[in-house]
């Protein structure tokens, strides 16, 4: 697999719809449209002169990565402008990605507006170029899915923040379908509805998040509001019960 290629799939934190509610990393996959690498290649000297490259871009990724983490968000529009800045051709190849990364700036920015607008704006380029969705013998099929996938639970999350519920619910809902979903996905999820009052179908969203993720679900910071809620309104979810013989288990 070329090099180019495994850099620009570097794992990108996820944006989350609570600051605290996630500190993992995910993969977050990109369009791609460069040749392959060893047709750019004609010497040994040039491909030495490509790592040398490619390990700099690499550097300047990690930078975003980790301050994305750290939720610094003006530490990592430093580190954003930086890689645009030493390799241009990365917003000419890959305009969506940086479109994203800069929503996911705006996000941890608070700057909910702003996000919004640039993942609804990336959103609808992908949705006109695939109308029918992504084919699944598209080369980058897997990819493309998962990056559509993140463009609605981002969407989603920036709307959420806005008190748009409703909008909300409907992109967490397409992130879930479009790619294997994750545990905090159907999480956020959970939020969206106990915030419209749909306190049951927002316990059975959780129990999804405990189903795929039963340490996500366990150590959500707003945890005790949403169980006592739940109890309150004569639900039990399992993701609420026992909690720390859940705990325990999971553990061992």
């Amino acid at each position: 697999m070329k090099l180019l290629l495994m850099l620009m799939f570097t794992a990108m934190p996820t944006v989350v719809a609570n600051a605290q509610a996630s500190s993992q990393s995910y993969e977050v996959p990109m369009e791609i449209s460069v040749r392959d690498f060893d047709q750019d290649v004609s010497d040994v000297w040039g491909e030495v002169r490509k790592m040398i490259k490619a390990s700099r871009f690499e550097s300047d990724l990690d930078d975003y990565n980790v301050a994305i983490a750290n939720h610094d968000p003006q530490q990592a529009q430093e580190a954003l402008d930086k890689m645009v800045r030493d390799f241009p051709e990365s917003a000419k190849q890959e305009p969506l990605a940086i479109k994203f990364h800069q929503a996911t700036i705006y996000f941890w920015k608070k700057d909910f507006s702003g996000c919004y607008k640039l993942m609804d704006e990336t959103l609808r380029t992908m949705e006109q170029k695939y109308p029918k969705g992504i084919p699944a013998d598209h080369k980058y099929a897997e990819q493309n899915k998962r990056f559509m996938s993140q463009l609605y639970f981002g969407r989603g999350a920036a709307a959420m923040h806005l008190g748009k519920y409703n909008i909300a619910v409907a992109d967490f809902t397409k992130a879930i379908a479009v790619y294997k979903p994750l545990g905090y996905m159907y999480g956020n999820k959970s939020r969206a509805l106990f915030l419209l009052k749909k306190y049951k179908e927002a316990a059975e969203a959780y129990d999804m998040a405990y189903l795929i993720t039963p340490e996500w679900a366990l150590n959500a910071p707003d945890r005790k509001v949403l169980c006592a809620t739940f109890k309150e309104s004569g639900i039990n979810p399992k993701a609420c019960q026992s909690e720390e013989k859940d705990k325990s288990s999971n553990l061992k």
